[in-house]
């Protein structure tokens, strides 16, 4: 089941972050805004997207599914969820970051994403 994700989430969403390597050293990942939704099974949280409203375009933070289940299409079903908010929300196009060789890159390649541009992702701690 894909649904929003609720505040008693939170810590699992950070150990998921955690457990997948997305994490940023010394960022907490204990808070998550609106349009964060998250794949459950058998009440188990396998897996979350997480976006950030604009406009002309959304910006996709945070897809992660759990080790043990990936390569399964959750990430792709959870991707078409997000995408849906994302509709009803109005926005017409949405952006994403990966790295080159990343699990990211090589899913939305397979699904015909294409790249604009290059270039880096910067992040300023505050």
């Amino acid at each position: 089941m894909i649904r929003p994700a609720r505040s008693a989430d939170f810590p699992r969403l950070d150990a998921l972050i955690h457990d997948c390597g997305l994490a940023v050293d010394g960022i907490s990942y204990d808070r998550w805004g609106p349009v964060t939704l998250v794949y459950e099974r058998l009440g188990e949280i396998l897996g979350v997207g997480q976006a950030l409203i604009g406009m002309p375009y959304a910006v996709i933070t945070e897809m992660a599914i759990d080790p043990r289940v990936q390569r399964q299409g959750h990430a792709i079903r959870l991707l078409a969820h997000l995408e849906t908010v994302l509709r009803e929300y109005g926005v017409p196009a949405w952006v994403a970051f990966a790295g080159d060789k990343s699990e990211a890159a090589g899913l939305l390649d397979r699904l015909g994403v294409p790249i604009q541009g290059t270039g880096r992702a910067f992040m300023k701690r505050l």
